[in-house]
């Protein structure tokens, strides 16, 4: 995460300087670096361009200390099959789901008996995106 402590922009001979300072700070609110200068220099043609150079690098500036991180999400596929491997029911397939760990139920199928634990679990991480459970059932024989 980064904080924005200030900026100053600086309109002189047709030159736009624009200078700002952050601190980097981690997820537990510890400051990594502090004061960290930048600045930019632009030399418009004229006003109007000097307006909009202003306004783009103050648009810049906030990019640059306040990115946009895209969320990461998984996708997870249930599937119910009998010892035949056949689906009992079209799969449950569970999209854009944030990273972390789930846990889910098997269901009841009549004529069948579930081989296995009633309940799987899987974890969703930047390493694995797209997880399959799979919940195994034996047809009962009268």
């Amino acid at each position: 995460m980064k904080q924005c402590i200030g900026y100053n922009s600086i309109i002189r001979n047709n030159m736009v300087n624009i200078t700002y300072a952050y601190n980097i700070i981690d997820d537990n609110g510890v400051i990594i670096k502090s004061n960290i200068h930048e600045s930019f220099i632009l030399l418009p043609k004229n006003n109007t361009d000097l307006i909009a150079a202003n306004n783009t690098i103050l648009v810049a500036i906030n990019t640059r200390i306040n990115p946009v991180i895209p969320v990461v999400t998984g996708k997870i596929t249930i599937n119910y099959v009998d010892e035949n491997l056949a689906n009992l029911e079209t799969p449950t397939v569970l999209d854009n789901l944030p990273l972390a760990t789930y846990y889910y139920t098997a269901k009841d199928f009549l004529g069948y008996t579930l081989a296995g634990n009633n309940i799987q679990s899987t974890i969703l991480d930047s390493n694995n995106l797209n997880m399959v459970i799979t919940f195994n059932y034996t047809k009962i024989v009268a």
